[in-house]
C-alpha cells in the first residue's frame, strides 16, 4: 500500500514543474505519494504553523526542508544595515549559550552571507522600497537571540509532536548552508545535504537542477531509504 509524504519547508521544499524535487523522485521510485508544501521564503515558524494546520498526522513521513535560523519572514533584501548593526552584540552575547554560541561561531567563520534575513510580506507582494522599509525596521527593533530561539523551538515542536504521533521526521538541511545541524543536538534523523549549488541558483523554483535532483535522491536512498 503506497505510504504518504510531506515534504515541508521553503522555497527548497518546491515542486518544479521541469526539475523536479529530490524528494518527490525517491518517492516516485518507492510507489509513495507526495504532498509539497514550500512557501518561499519563510521561516521555521511560519513553516511548522503552517504544517500544524494542515491534516498533518495523515502522513507517514515528513522531510522537513530547513531554512535559515535567522530568517524573519519574505523579501528580496536580505541582507540590511538594520541587522549588521545589532549582530556584533548578538555574537558577543552569545558566548554562553550552547545554540546561540554555534550559531554564532557559524556567522563568524562563513560570514553574513548563509543567513537570508527577511521580513513578513507575501510573494505577491511587489512594493520594493517598502520591502526594504519594512526589512530595516524589523531589524532595528527585533531581538537577534529571541529571532534564532523562536526558530529553533518551532522546529523542536515538530520533532517532538511527531515523535508523538509516531511519524518519522527526517531534516533536511541547505545546500551551502554553513550550519552545522548536527552540533545542535536536536535528537531527530539529520539528512545533510552536501551537494553545492552554483554561484547563482535559478535553474528551477527551487533552485536545483535536475541532476542535482537525482544526486540528492540516490543519497537520500542510500541514508533513509527504508525509513517507511
Amino acid at each position: 500500500m503506497p505510504k504518504e509524504v510531506l515534504v515541508a519547508g521553503d522555497s527548497f521544499a518546491r515542486l518544479d514543474p521541469d526539475a523536479g524535487h529530490w524528494a518527490n523522485k525517491w518517492c516516485k521510485d518507492k510507489g509513495h505519494q507526495v504532498t509539497n508544501l514550500g512557501i518561499g521564503g519563510a521561516n521555521h515558524v511560519s513553516v511548522v504553523n503552517e504544517i500544524f494546520t494542515k491534516e498533518w498526522q495523515q502522513y507517514d513521513l515528513i522531510i522537513y526542508c530547513m531554512t535559515n535560523w535567522l530568517r524573519a519572514g519574505v523579501s528580496s533584501d536580505s541582507k540590511t544595515s538594520a541587522f549588521l548593526k545589532r549582530i556584533e552584540k548578538f555574537l558577543d552575547d552569545s558566548e554562553k549559550n550552547t545554540f546561540e554560541q554555534l550559531l554564532s561561531k557559524n556567522i563568524r567563520e562563513n560570514g553574513y552571507n548563509g543567513f537570508a534575513l527577511l521580513t513578513g510580506f507575501s510573494e505577491e507582494y511587489s512594493n520594493m522600497n517598502s520591502w526594504n522599509k519594512e526589512t530595516t525596521n524589523l531589524y532595528k527593533n527585533i531581538s537577534i537571540p529571541f529571532l534564532a530561539r523562536a526558530n529553533l523551538f518551532a522546529v523542536e515542536t515538530l520533532i517532538l509532536k511527531c515523535k508523538i504521533a509516531n511519524i518519522p521526521l527526517v531534516l533536511a538541511t541547505t545546500p551551502n548552508d554553513p550550519t552545522t545541524i548536527d552540533n545542535f543536538k536536536i535528537d531527530t534523523n539529520i539528512f545533510n545535504i552536501t551537494q553545492s549549488l552554483p554561484s547563482h541558483p535559478d535553474y528551477s523554483k527551487n533552485h536545483l537542477s535536475e541532476d542535482l535532483h537525482i544526486e540528492i535522491k540516490n543519497k537520500f536512498n542510500s541514508e533513509y531509504g527504508d525509513i517507511i
